[in-house]
């Protein structure tokens, strides 16, 4: 595994890639480039960003995610050009143009599939786990959810039988406290999802969507947790969500002030949310190969945008 400093940078530019995709997605949709409906993962980079930099060989996990998918199909080292062009309803894409936004899908880099069904991937992930171990292969499946998930019965099946038979997955819940606009407060009885898993004896990792380094740390506890110990786990990460459930803009703040109180704070790409303590001597440096880095992503990102809307042209000029 490689150390703490270069892992922190690899979750660092996915995260960057990440948002910018997005920005990108959120710029030109309403210019009706990208015509599917999305869910943006704006706020909720820095989980997969994190796990995928510990986890940064193809053959050691499978990923399988839900509606708000598009960091976890980047994080899984699809490309940013699939992404787009699925989105943007291209042959070019993913999935020919035929999946969209929800269903994603890249078999070379184990993102195995997502889907807007609550709770959908959850029983072929618990199925493909047990693949995974009776073939006696050295690889995890992560399943990423929201926390709407533990609303469904499906979701106390899948602990159950991950762990009665002690599968190789880890459950992972992005709580960003809302089931579209409804809070959680007003949808769930219960408080702790460290309790849900000690009731089906699962490890138990929590982490904080606004710190990257963090999230970093807890991923290689995990790792180093199950070099030994091959079972399931269960992480609970608390994210937020600026942007609408589905759609392009900022959400529209609330009586509440949601979004005032709580962004850009909560944002892990917010500078005062980045622990660069461990390169002060290489700050500088580092700052210009970050900034280098979002330049190009943007520019990909918009070479795809161009090439979309060339075919759109060619489309109804005949």
């Amino acid at each position: 595994m490689k150390n703490i400093n270069e892992l922190y940078i690899n979750a660092l530019k996915k995260c960057i890639e990440i948002r910018e995709v997005e920005l990108s997605i959120s710029t030109h949709y309403p210019k009706q480039i990208f015509r599917c409906p999305v869910h943006l993962a704006i706020g909720h980079e820095a989980i997969c960003s994190a796990l995928m930099s510990v986890y940064s060989e193809t053959k050691e996990r499978y990923l399988f995610s839900y509606h708000r998918s598009h960091h976890h199909f980047l994080s899984s080292g699809a490309s940013l050009e699939d992404l787009l062009y699925e989105i943007g309803g291209s042959p070019k894409g993913a999935c020919q143009g035929a999946g969209g936004s929800h269903h994603l899908r890249s078999a070379k880099n184990h993102f195995m599939g997502s889907t807007p069904i609550i709770t959908g991937t959850l029983p072929v992930s618990v199925g493909f786990a047990h693949g995974i171990k009776m073939r006696e292969l050295d690889s995890r499946v992560f399943v990423f959810m929201g926390d709407t998930c533990a609303e469904e019965g499906l979701f106390y099946e899948s602990l159950n039988t991950a762990s009665l038979y002690q599968l190789p997955i880890t459950f992972v819940i992005e709580n960003n406290g809302l089931s579209c606009y409804t809070p959680s407060l007003d949808r769930q009885g219960y408080r702790s999802f460290q309790d849900i898993a000690q009731s089906f004896k699962l490890p138990y990792f929590e982490m904080q969507g606004a710190n990257l380094l963090q999230c970093v740390e807890k991923s290689i506890e995990h790792k180093n947790y199950f070099q030994e110990n091959k079972g399931p786990a269960l992480i609970h990460a608390e994210v937020f969500r600026p942007y609408e459930h589905c759609g392009y803009q900022m959400e529209e703040d609330s009586s509440s002030n949601r979004i005032e109180m709580n962004w850009p704070k909560k944002d892990p790409l917010e500078s005062n949310n980045l622990d660069f303590a461990f390169f002060q001597e290489s700050k500088d440096s580092l700052t210009r190969e970050l900034k280098s880095h979002k330049e190009s992503i943007h520019l990909r990102c918009e070479d795809v945008v161009n090439d979309l809307v060339l075919s759109y042209q060619e489309v109804l000029s005949l």
